[in-house]
């Protein structure tokens, strides 16, 4: 069954597929640069997208199932898939990551969802093998508010009525989120795919 984490429900779940494919110097892995048409556009990514649990029995079905709707390659040219421990978003996602392995690609022959993929790319593991992530980190914090469209204040969790401590009446807490980020010739992979990798 997919639900594996204790309140896991509370997030977004998603599925990605880090491919590693055979390439001129060893194991190249995969990439998509995000189409202008969905979030996050131009921002490089693993082939993966929303647990779908009509389609999808398993997280790993989901990651087979986006990267051939996303760029034609189909389940039985992989081999050896295994999984990743998931990761958890701070902006309320949770993603399941698998590796697979693959022969050498025809570039010619994939067939990208332009509504989803601007192009596709691979860049050698041995690349993120060799160079260490730069670490950044942004802070984040529990508001129980948010804003609408036209930036007016939405009680979310009202905790004066509720008669909670005062702390609680505005935002509280602060956490630091590690970013790690690395220079690619291609431009940055970061986020998700960055502490993926």
């Amino acid at each position: 069954s997919p639900g594996e984490m204790n309140g896991e429900d509370d997030y977004s779940k998603s599925a990605v597929m880090l491919l590693l494919v055979e390439g001129g110097s060893g194991y190249e892995i995969l990439f998509e640069k995000r189409s202008v048409f969905i979030r996050q556009p131009g921002e490089i990514s693993f082939p993966g997208g929303k647990f779908n649990p009509l389609t999808d029995n398993t997280y790993l079905d989901t990651a087979f199932r986006e990267t051939e709707e996303e760029t034609g390659l189909s389940r039985a040219m992989f081999s050896n898939a295994f999984s990743l421990p998931a990761v958890v978003a701070p902006m309320g996602a949770m993603v399941y990551p698998f590796v697979a392995f693959a022969g050498a690609i025809d570039f010619d022959c994939l067939v990208l969802d332009s509504r989803e993929v601007e192009e596709a790319f691979t860049l050698p593991l041995d690349f993120f093998i060799k160079n260490q992530p730069e670490e950044y980190s942004v802070s984040l914090s529990v508001n129980p508010f948010s804003r609408d469209g036209d930036g007016r204040l939405v009680q979310t969790f009202p905790a004066a009525d509720l008669g909670l401590p005062e702390k609680y009446h505005s935002s509280w807490g602060s956490v630091r989120h590690r970013i790690y980020l690395y220079k690619t010739c291609r431009g940055p992979v970061w986020g998700i795919t960055g502490r993926i990798i």
